[in-house]
């Protein structure tokens, strides 16, 4: 082990073709330094010793052995989901993320990772706008494992794109004055082995992002427009998703990844999407790296982080840090207060020994019950601002959530309403009305609701798409 290596901070990326590492001093005054190993076979598909190895002989080549090392898993491997919560702090708001998180992540949460952070006030002002990150508990020991093997301090452990969006916004931001700087809209797209990341850039804030399973080993790959040509597509859908609006075209796209390395993609993005296309080469290559390739690596030694692109640690390292600290502090007052009650009893045993253990009795049995006492007011008091929050709603959290899985992803809705008497109306737009009709047919199935019907349906003027008034009516016993 280097003398100095205990003083970097390491950003590895470990993907299926190559594992991409970045060393910077943590006060970032050392300059980038970086290192890539090509895979294949056992290490390539994930398997765990084999992985473990290549990253031993990576960080012995680095010399980096003993370093803090934040590693970051793909896109495709976890679920992202942006959540509006009440305003909370500390231990009451993972309470809070963690009751949403049962009815957004479809997976038993004890086999799942949970990472969250607050983005800033929801749209409205009544809460909080958290972004929630959940992937595989197994994945995550399986990466852990295999770099403390190799030598590493595991720092933390993040899902991607946070870490290239970082990056970007660290090595390439918009230049000052051009339309990207300041609400239009940037595109990262990162083009991997098996995938292709996606992330919408707004205000220096991740605003949406997807996984796309289009990549170097895609039936296109050999050609670069057709490869342009099906990222572009995904590019366009995560952007009409995100905007609700077909026409929506970004001002700027950077691309990085294996896939920035293929000669005229950069073209063909640039004709297919109609908007300026460059590479993300962030420093630390000497010339003789792809520094395309390091973006992800790069953003993971970023420090400190935007706002609007946080750190999500799935591995919980801080957070066993933070209470090792609150158990040590608390030992450190009991260890005092147990020192100062000693010298009394021994200044005063002959009168105070029957009395002692009468006050030790009652302690065990405070100290026994105070776990419960505590729990209960914690779980009164987080269903109390549950009642609140739902009450300040115009429309039952149930419905909204229903709505959601049941609008197809060509139609999209513009209002909402519930009138006092129970009746519901929805106003939208759709690409075609095969998509309002499921839209229709999925209420009409609905135990929540009776009597749904078209309002209104036209197509409108100059486009090929349709806007939609649909109605209908709670029915009994579900308010």
């Amino acid at each position: 082990m280097m003398p100095w290596s205990r003083s970097l901070h390491v950003g590895l990326d470990i993907g299926h073709g190559a594992l991409k590492l970045v060393a910077e001093s943590p006060d970032g005054t050392s300059p980038h330094r970086a290192w890539v190993r090509k895979l294949s076979g056992p290490a390539a598909s994930g398997e765990e010793a084999a992985l473990a190895t290549e990253i031993g002989a990576l960080v012995t080549e680095a010399g980096v052995r003993g370093a803090q090392v934040s590693l970051c898993l793909p896109r495709r491997e976890t679920l992202l989901r942006r959540l509006i919560v009440p305003a909370a702090e500390g231990d009451e708001l993972t309470t809070l993320v963690r009751f949403q998180a049962e009815r957004e992540v479809p997976f038993p949460l004890e086999r799942m990772a949970l990472a969250h952070a607050i983005l800033g006030p929801s749209p409205g002002g009544a809460g909080v706008e958290v972004v929630l990150a959940a992937v595989r508990q197994e994945l995550v020991d399986q990466r852990t494992a295999a770099a403390r093997s190799a030598g590493l301090q595991v720092q933390a452990v993040e899902v991607g794109p946070f870490p290239a969006v970082r990056c970007l916004l660290r090595h390439a931001p918009a230049p000052a004055g051009s339309s990207a700087e300041g609400s239009e809209l940037t595109v990262l797209v990162d083009v991997g082995v098996h995938s292709t990341e996606i992330a919408l850039v707004q205000n220096r804030s991740m605003v949406a992002s997807r996984s796309g399973s289009i990549g170097l080993n895609h039936e296109t790959a050999g050609d670069p427009v057709a490869l342009a040509t099906s990222v572009a597509d995904e590019v366009s859908r995560t952007i009409h998703s995100w905007a609700r609006d077909s026409y929506a075209r970004p001002s700027r796209v950077v691309v990085c990844g294996g896939g920035a390395l293929v000669d005229g993609l950069v073209e063909a993005l640039h004709e297919k999407l109609t908007a300026p296309v460059e590479r993300l080469e962030p420093p630390g290559a000497d010339g003789s790296l792809p520094a395309a390739l390091l973006a992800c690596a790069t953003g993971l030694v970023s420090n400190p982080a935007d706002a609007g692109v946080p750190h999500l640690d799935l591995a919980g390292v801080e957070a066993v840090r933070r209470e090792q600290a609150v158990r040590r502090r608390r030992v450190s007052g009991v260890a005092a207060a147990l020192a100062a009650t000693l010298l009394v009893i021994l200044g005063g045993w002959y009168i105070l020994d029957s009395r002692q253990r009468e006050v030790a009795d009652l302690s065990a049995r405070l100290e026994t019950l105070r776990p419960q006492v505590n729990a209960a007011r914690k779980r009164g008091h987080m269903l109390a601002t549950l009642r609140t929050w739902e009450a300040k709603r115009s429309v039952p959290l149930e419905t909204l959530l229903e709505l959601s899985e049941a609008i197809p992803d060509s139609a999209w809705l513009e209002r909402l309403s519930l009138a006092l008497d129970g009746r519901l109306r929805i106003t939208g737009r759709a690409s075609n009305e095969e998509a309002v009709e499921q839209l229709l047919s999925a209420l009409s199935r609905s135990r929540l609701w009776s009597t749904a019907r078209f309002e209104s349906i036209r197509r409108r003027e100059g486009s090929q798409g349709v806007e939609f008034v649909i109605t209908a009516r709670m029915a009994r016993g579900a308010s």
